[in-house]
């Protein structure tokens, strides 16, 4: 599913040996900001980078033998008012440090920092790219005399990469850290304090620096509570400032709120202004504080929530809980009733037998103390000492022994409380994707990590309850990886902990997403099932499932607001499935402001200045917790094509709840809601009735007492419902370049008679509520623009619909049979085919600017496609100058090429369907062709025939397909046929996929048949 780090900072590498030590110069005054508006000198100015530095806002890190706590400790450095690491390195350490959030623009020249050792130090200062790529430089304290270090930030002073990565620094920085080394000195203390640089664009730095502490519970209150935040202000400079402090609040709703006071800033000093926001019942705000022109703006958010309705519910009996969350009390605030935390191997267990488990011992007595349960889940990430290569290897005696005695180990030190355990994290990825074993023998060797860790915890206490197979989106699959391992566990595994990702998972601006209506029943069922069959429980407890909004969405936005409605989604569609015991909602925080997948973040806080702050699924969260924890299952509810709604008796509640969303556009009731009836919307607030209700996709709730259960439901089945549209066109096909077919919604309740017309094609027809196979027959003109472009109307009696179809088309010459071979030879009838190119910054997926694409010699397409009566050819040249060959089962994720076809254009946008394929085509790393079918699944090589061969920095991907591979015994196409295809081509630079370029989405981040291109099969001789 995601590349995860195996703890925060373990990018980082034990030997620093070719960094280069810097000069360092003695510091001895004690004025660091320098007036911003002095003149005369050489000295660069320096700009103050933090308004505070102690160290409640850095976190250790450290790779070193020995307990944690008694290696390094954070406290504050009183003199300086800086950080001071007081350190205990153990033969055979690395290094031990402290990381925080810095995010510095190219404008900035040189980091610039006081540090002084006692005795003197080695260690290096670490800045953190916006791709989550490392870099060191280190330095040399001689004694005890404090130092200023200055480092211009390039990569000839940090002149290493810590860790993988291409070696290119790239900004904003968004972390640094300062480590020290046992070279000079194995115990003592190192003082960081005074952090600042100097800029490119001095003129353009702000005298003030602007933060909003986040409030105790990191911004969530409660409508009852006063909502006051803390605005810290420092003055860089030696001149007093006075300047107005203003506040304007955005709330979900579109709803303002604004604020101003004057303020006096004293110079080099830190004020503190205490804003009190006016909030009074529930919602989701942004907020953005401004100084004038004194400082940049800074923006946090702040979420007012329903309290949960139940103080307490046993932790055996309660559904909603969080993965990687920090904070169990703000977490107990919205709702949240348990934890899953990751528990790590290789960093608890650095020498044999030999545990630090202090961090996680602290974190479980927190949510001990919170009265929130704990799901840890245990990572056999191998410890070096083992000697084992790869996970998968694990499987034998020693190896199998030692991991049984770690979890032992660990059950023991932590806090007894209400807890489970899970066996190991997606191990159809850390398990799955090898070359070394076949894919039986791996679901074997993950099975029998599984069943050690199963007797290990029973050993501890048999009431813990075990969980396993949690595999990702993919490795859910019916007779995929996961149902081989718990068939191999042979029982020794109490519920099934999927993760049921759709493929579809990133929210883009535009909306394109696959929502959990789309997809999640169908495979929570399919996932009971496996459950049924193979776990004691007979339960699914699922320990992760999410999904992610842009990076530079990270506020009130139209992908938040979208994230917020996929959460509540969620979290009610896994109380209308039997058999679903938990979920844990990933991710509950951003440890940093580094990027987490593909530049798009999962989670429901974000770090923000002395704490978290939420985003608007923290309401969505809440809401949902407050009304259905403790609820029995719910009942779907008929309410025709335009809703989806579910009711819900919760005993605990003493309520009858009914959940409803819309399936696409908005929609209101024509009919009064009956008395007693409240209507909770998706942020938590009381919606008026005495205004219209119009619901969209996120829910909205109606509650009542459980006495009026049936007349809620009653009410709901018959009411008259308005759509703000009645129809949309979900897909548009064709087979001839005269006929268009298409998909059309009806969102009305009744049959309805329409015209729709096509540009020179249109019928009558009578469309039925729900979906709607419609054909439209005109001529060839139809197909004259490229890409086609045709302005469609429904009409009927008072309704009038339009819109325009839009897809991309690609002329395909018609080539006689034994015009080419299948051999990897460009000769000149095949260059002629591919005409073309991708070769442009847009045509590189994921649209993330971070990704390190160096121009068409880094990657490259030229394609084409030519047909006969036998088939389909197609020749796609990849320029790449780096080729990482195929060396797992997961080819995708090195140097390939994708190829999806849907002949029939039944398109689609929630992943393939019966008559669509996927093929693979790679060269594996012995430069061996690998030829694979990847929908339908399929062992053996698809009946195809292909090339792949590497020629310079070109690999020529050549396939000709059978047009039996597509319709069987069914008609051949013929001239002026239309058939969907599309493909991607993978690049890997040597940390796996790092991009792919393809002519449209739908492939490599979500199956989207829907979105391919249509092919156009001309007739011989024709002109294109």
């Amino acid at each position: 599913m995601k590349n995860r780090a195996l703890c925060p900072f373990c990018l980082l590498i034990t030997a620093l040996a070719g960094l280069g030590l810097l000069i360092l110069s003695d510091f001895s005054s004690r004025l660091l900001a320098q007036d911003t508006n002095a003149t005369g000198g050489n000295a660069a100015k320096e700009f103050v980078l933090f308004p505070e530095e102690t160290s409640i806002f850095w976190t250790s890190d450290l790779n070193s033998r020995g307990r944690s706590q008694d290696v390094l400790r954070l406290t504050d450095d009183e003199k300086n008012g800086g950080l001071a690491l007081d350190y205990d390195l153990p033969a055979g350490s690395g290094w031990a440090g402290a990381v925080r959030s810095a995010p510095l623009q190219d404008s900035a020249a040189t980091l610039v920092v006081s540090l002084q050792g006692d005795p003197g130090a080695t260690g290096f200062v670490m800045i953190e790219g916006s791709d989550e790529k490392r870099f060191g430089a280190s330095f040399k304290l001689e004694d005890s005399t404090e130092k200023r270090l200055s480092l211009p930030l390039d990569r000839k002073t940090f002149g290493r990469a810590l860790g993988k990565g291409d070696g290119i620094l790239r900004f904003p920085l968004r972390n640094i850290g300062v480590f020290v080394t046992p070279d000079a000195a194995s115990k003592g203390k190192l003082l960081a304090s005074h952090f600042a640089y100097t800029s490119s664009k001095p003129a353009e730095e702000f005298p003030c620096l602007l933060s909003v502490a986040a409030s105790h519970f990191d911004n969530v209150f409660f409508p009852s509570e006063d909502k006051t935040l803390e605005v810290v202000i420092r003055n860089r400079t030696t001149q007093a400032r006075v300047s107005e402090l203003a506040v304007r609040v955005t709330k979900d709703d579109g709803g303002e709120w604004s604020w101003s006071h004057k303020v006096e800033i004293p110079a080099l000093a830190t004020v503190r202004v205490p804003v009190k926001l006016d909030l009074p019942e529930p919602a989701f705000a942004d907020c953005l504080f401004s100084l004038g022109k004194e400082s940049e703006t800074f923006r946090t958010t702040v979420s007012v929530v329903r309290p949960p309705q139940l103080s307490s519910i046993p932790f055996k009996d309660a559904l909603y809980g969080l993965c990687t969350m920090a904070h169990p009390q703000t977490a107990k605030r919205i709702g949240a009733r348990f934890f899953r935390v990751f528990f790590y191997w290789q960093w608890t267990e650095k020498s044999a037998g030999v545990y630090d488990f202090d961090k996680y011992i602290k974190d479980g007595q927190d949510c001990k103390d919170a009265g929130l349960g704990v799901i840890w889940t245990f990572e056999p990430n191998i410890p070096s000492w083992l000697g084992v290569k790869e996970m998968v290897l694990l499987n034998q005696p020693e190896p199998l022994q030692r991991f049984g005695e770690w979890v032992r180990a660990a059950l023991k030190a932590l806090p007894v409380g209400e807890r489970a355990v899970e066996i190991n994290n997606e191990p159809d990825i850390t398990i799955g994707r090898t070359s070394l074993v076949t894919q039986d023998e791996a679901a074997a060797a993950a099975a029998a990590l599984l069943k050690k860790g199963y007797e290990a915890t029973k050993a501890v206490d048999p009431s813990i309850p075990v969980l396993g197979g949690g595999g990702s989106g993919e490795g859910t699959r019916i007779l995929g990886f996961t149902q081989k391992m718990l068939r191999d566990a042979q029982g020794k595994v109490d519920y099934y902990s999927a993760h049921p990702y759709s493929g579809t998972r990133y929210i883009t601006p535009d909306g394109s997403v696959m929502w959990p209506d789309q997809y999640l029943v169908e495979m929570l069922e399919k996932s009971v099932k496996v459950a049924t069959e193979y776990t004691q429980g007979k339960a699914l407890w699922s320990t992760e499932l999410g999904w992610a909004y842009p990076m530079n969405d990270l506020y009130l936005s139209t992908s938040t607001k979208d994230y917020a409605a996929i959460c509540a989604q969620t979290l009610v569609l896994f109380k209308v499935v039997p058999g679903v015991g938990k979920l844990a909602w990933f991710r509950g925080f951003q440890y940093k402001l580094g990027l987490n997948e593909r530049s798009y973040d999962y989670s429901l806080f974000l770090q923000s200045y002395k704490g978290m702050r939420p985003t608007p699924g923290v309401n969505a969260f809440a809401t949902v917790a407050s009304l259905l924890e403790g609820a029995k299952t719910g009942e779907k509810l008929n309410l025709g094509p335009a809703l989806n709604g579910y009711l819900f008796e919760n005993p605990l509640t003493k309520q009858a709840v009914a959940t409803i969303w819309t399936t696409r556009y908005d929609v209101s009731p024509k009919d009064r809601l009956p008395e007693g009836t409240t209507i909770i919307d998706l942020y938590g607030r009381d919606l008026r009735t005495d205004s219209e209700l119009r619901l969209n996709r996120g829910p909205t709730f109606f509650v009542t007492s459980l006495a009026q259960s049936a007349a809620l439901k009653s009410y709901l089945s018959k009411a008259r419902w308005r759509p703000k549209q009645p129809f949309i066109i979900t897909n548009i096909g064709s087979s001839q370049v005269n006929n268009l077919k298409l998909t059309v919604e009806s969102f009305l309740l009744d049959d309805t008679a329409v015209d729709i017309k096509a540009g020179d094609a249109g019928t009558h027809t009578v469309l039925h509520p729900g979906v709607n196979k419609v054909t439209l027959t005109g001529t060839e003109k139809l197909f004259e623009s490229n890409p086609l472009t045709i302005a469609v109307q429904i009409s009927g009696v008072d309704i009038a619909v339009q819109g325009m179809l839009n897809k991309p088309v690609v002329p395909v010459p018609y080539l006689s049979t034994g015009s080419v071979l299948i051999d990897g030879a460009l000769t000149a009838v095949k260059l002629k085919i591919a005409i073309n190119t991708l070769d442009k910054r847009s045509d590189i997926s994921p649209p993330d600017p971070s990704i390190p694409w160096e121009g068409a010699e880094d990657l490259s397409v030229r394609y084409g496609y030519a047909w006969n009566e036998t088939g389909l050819y197609a020749l796609y040249i990849v320029r790449d100058n780096k080729h990482v060959g195929v060396d797992g089962h997961d080819f995708w994720n090195y140097d390939s090429l994708q190829l999806a076809y849907d002949p029939q254009t039944k398109g689609g946008d929630s992943g393939y369907q019966p008559g669509h394929r996927e093929i693979g085509l790679a060269l594996d790393k012995t430069g061996k062709v690998r030829i694979v079918q990847t929908y339908p699944q399929k062992e053996d090589a698809p009946d195809v025939q292909a090339q792949v061969v590497r020629k310079d920095n070109d690999t020529v991907y050549e396939i000709f397909i059978p047009w039996a591979y597509f319709y069987g015994n069914g008609p051949i196409p013929a001239a002026h046929s239309i058939l969907a295809a599309n493909f991607i081509a993978n690049d890997n630079d040597g940390s796996g996929r790092k991009c792919w370029m393809g002519p449209a989405e739908g492939i490599g981040s979500g199956k989207l048949p829907a979105r391919f291109p249509w092919l156009h099969l001309l007739p011989p001789n024709a002109t294109k």
